[in-house]
């Protein structure tokens, strides 16, 4: 956390046994078991304290480092960042193909800011030029700091410019060559 390691865990390997939210009657909360059945159990730590700033994972596989996650807290939303949803199979300009674009809200420091409040909810317009069409609704509300429309392309190859704007936050644009 912010640098300072607080940590050192193993994979859960608890015993497994019933666990669900009825504690009244007989539930049991996860205790870092019921993992014997996954190919890489997760890891549980308990009571880690919020601190403001950043908190790292680091995952070691045979003593070296396999993977690292950096997640921030957030600050104040001041722009939105696109991004389009192709699950890595590109967009084709078939006239049937449609895709997701998303529009999240981020900080000054380029952090996601996935939020539920309420005053920070903003309407996102969307526009499109080149051989695609929106067709979803061009305004979105923001939904825990993400507002989504669903593109089609045309039977037309080319370059895609999606654009989004909220009032108060700074603009984005993401191109995309349709093949």
């Amino acid at each position: 956390m912010n640098g300072k390691a607080i940590a050192t865990r193993k994979p859960d390997s608890g015993a497994d046994r019933p666990y669900g939210t009825d504690l009244e009657k007989g539930g049991h909360p996860f205790t870092g078991g019921d993992a014997a059945d996954l190919s890489a159990p997760p890891f549980t730590f308990d009571a880690v304290p919020f601190t403001p700033g950043s908190l790292k994972a680091v995952a070691y596989a045979k003593g070296k480092i396999a993977a690292t996650q950096t997640i921030y807290t957030p600050g104040t939303p001041t722009g939105l960042k696109l991004s389009l949803d192709d699950q890595g199979v590109p967009l084709k300009a078939d006239g049937a193909d449609a895709v997701f674009v998303r529009a999240t809200l981020i900080d000054s420091a380029g952090h996601p800011v996935y939020t539920n409040t309420a005053d920070l909810d903003k309407t996102i317009h969307f526009s499109i030029s080149g051989p695609a069409v929106i067709v979803s609704p061009n305004e979105r509300q923001t939904e825990a700091g993400i507002a989504s429309i669903l593109i089609q392309a045309t039977t037309q190859k080319g370059k895609l410019v999606i654009k989004a704007s909220a009032t108060g936050l700074k603009s984005a644009t993401l191109t995309y060559n349709l093949q």
